[in-house]
């Protein structure tokens, strides 16, 4: 494509750069994954619509409302280009990606779990190289290229931050771009109603959740009916403001150090969803739970396995690349397999009641090389991107 191009249009990203203190690690990466060909304006998350049609000349701008997804810079030239050829044709333009699943409806889009995955991935080309679709998510906008002329149907005092839900709500047609494919990161903290793991056992009592961010698991679970008193706990001071919403209490507490309950308060449900991965010693924190369980109390875990066979193709390639989220997630302190965990919880008093897990095949180009193997492998733990366990205190013995 021509720098002209890259050169004329102006990319534009709602929020100021938070200081780097306040940055976590998941959000730096995931930052610097989706970074643009060219400079980047910030600008206040207050600003209105009339005051930024007033700040901006451009006939098309390309707007950024959430910074946290990867896109590669072949993604982003590709796609530039396109609307070079092809023009903005008077529609909201956004690329290719899991913003919305429906988007993917007919398209084999190649499975990915790792950095080198989303790599490939990136390489996608769809049979057009457009197509229109309804908007009906805010999320639908994350990265978002506009001709300057829609801003004038939008209410004029309107903060443009607040433009993806507006545009949501009227269920705006946008024009996706086919030739790449953008992975927001955001978008996973909609997993955290976790469905998975409210299924796992039923509900009642008393209930801590450590790691509850925004309290979305808590807010489904009473949906659902269930009589419950939720706590939770997280580190990040925003994701509490948010959670107190939902829980019944909502603490910010480091779960490294010890737990803020005494010792005659006793939970019915402990949750650690996608947690115990996160911690220095997971062995020690699932110790201290135990000793907060009640005589039936249970615990519901889930946990990445590092042995899955796309991580392992990436170490058998000599890759190792840490990601804003998943498996290989850049804040994961401690890795394992199935095994693994289940030596940690077992030494650490729980006596497991049931393990699921969450897979993605193996490829056929994998049959050959594993019948060749002198040892027989794991298939179950190779196919095994996370695993959901339910475990009951035991109090019979003791624990390291």
């Amino acid at each position: 494509m021509s720098d002209d191009l890259i050169a004329s249009i102006s990319i534009y990203q709602l929020k100021p750069v938070e200081d780097n203190e306040s940055v976590s690690p998941e959000r730096t990466l995931a930052r610097k994954m989706s970074r643009p060909p060219k400079e980047v304006v910030y600008l206040p998350d207050f600003l209105t619509v009339s005051e930024f049609q007033n700040l901006c000349q451009d006939l098309f701008v390309c707007l950024i409302f959430d910074p946290h997804f990867w896109y590669s810079e072949k993604c982003w030239k590709r796609w530039l280009q396109a609307l070079e050829e092809d023009g903005c044709r008077g529609k909201i333009n956004v690329p290719l990606g899991n913003q919305d699943p429906s988007w993917r409806e007919g398209l084999q889009i190649p499975l990915y779990l790792t950095v080198s995955g989303l790599e490939k991935v990136a390489e996608f080309k769809g049979p057009k190289k457009w197509m229109v679709r309804q908007a009906t998510r805010p999320e639908n906008f994350c990265v978002s290229v506009l001709p300057i002329s829609i801003l004038r149907e939008c209410p004029e005092q309107m903060p443009l931050s607040m433009l993806p839900a507006y545009l949501a709500e009227k269920k705006t047609d946008i024009r996706v771009f086919c030739s790449g494919w953008l992975h927001n990161f955001s978008i996973l903290g909609e997993a955290g109603c976790r469905h998975d793991l409210l299924a796992m056992t039923d509900w009642k009592g008393l209930v801590l959740e450590l790691g509850c961010g925004t309290g979305l698991m808590a807010k489904t679970c009473k949906e659902m009916g269930n009589e419950v008193t939720w706590i939770g706990l997280d580190l990040d001071p925003e994701v509490i403001s948010k959670a107190r919403t939902h829980l019944d209490l909502a603490l910010l507490a480091d779960a490294n150090r010890d737990l803020p309950f005494s010792s005659s308060v006793y939970f019915d449900r402990i949750v650690c969803g996608d947690f115990l991965e996160h911690m220095d010693k997971p062995w020690k924190i699932l110790s201290n739970l135990r000793k907060l369980t009640s005589p039936e109390g249970l615990l519901i875990v889930s946990v990445p396995n590092i042995g899955h066979w796309l991580v392992l193709k990436d170490i058998l390639s000599g890759r190792w690349d840490e990601a804003p989220s998943g498996v290989l997630c850049v804040t994961h302190l401690r890795f394992g397999t199935k095994k693994t965990w289940k030596r940690w919880l077992n030494a650490s008093g729980w006596n497991i009641v049931k393990i699921e897990a969450e897979r993605l095949p193996l490829p056929p180009d994998w049959t050959v090389p594993i019948n060749q193997m002198v040892q027989e492998p794991d298939i179950e733990n190779l196919e095994s991107v996370t695993y959901k366990i339910l475990a009951r205190p035991n109090f019979s013995g003791s624990t390291n």
